[in-house]
């Protein structure tokens, strides 16, 4: 939710880095959240 936030903000404020940043955070939060999907699974 942060990195949506992020994002949005860079966005409005023209700041490519904040925008970058943001993206980044939630790319990463999907990951994590992938990781953990496929653990659960593995456990059964």
């Amino acid at each position: 939710m942060a990195g949506a936030v992020k994002e949005t903000i860079g966005k409005l404020a023209g700041d490519a880095k904040l925008q970058v940043d943001g993206r980044a955070e939630q790319v990463a939060g999907r990951a994590q959240n992938l990781a953990g999907s496929v653990k659960d699974t593995l456990k059964g």
